[in-house]
């Protein structure tokens, strides 16, 4: 677990930590948010499991406060694109990973729109 979240910090160590929408802290958020969902500590969870897990994580890696339809949580998870195993479960670091580069990916977008000018409604 620590080598995973490791290799994610050393990821943002040139980012402005002041505007980066990931920081540290979260990581760990984010752990204790995983062991709600797997109490046993194995590192897997159902998809099903998964969908309430991505609907009640904070923002920006879950929905946060927004209570997303069931159709705006399947597209989350699918747009993850996660190997899944055999009975229907997903890894922590596979999920980790995933909700992180789509993070990243739509501050990115934001970044861009905001040096364009253009903004959302």
């Amino acid at each position: 677990l620590n080598l995973f979240i490791g290799i994610i910090l050393e990821g943002f160590d040139t980012a402005d930590e002041t505007k980066r929408s990931i920081k540290p802290e979260d990581f760990e958020k984010f752990s204790e948010h995983w062991a709600e969902f797997d109490p046993g500590a194995t590192f897997y969870i159902t998809l099903d499991a998964l969908k309430e897990f991505v609907q009640t994580l904070y923002a920006p890696w879950g929905f946060g406060d927004y209570v997303a339809t069931e159709q705006e949580v399947r597209a989350k998870v699918s747009e993850l694109n996660l190997p899944v195993t055999k009975d229907h479960k997903v890894h922590f670091k596979d999920v980790l990973m995933g909700l992180s580069k789509e993070a990243v990916k739509t501050e990115f977008l934001y970044m861009k729109m905001a040096e364009h000018g253009i903004e959302l409604d």
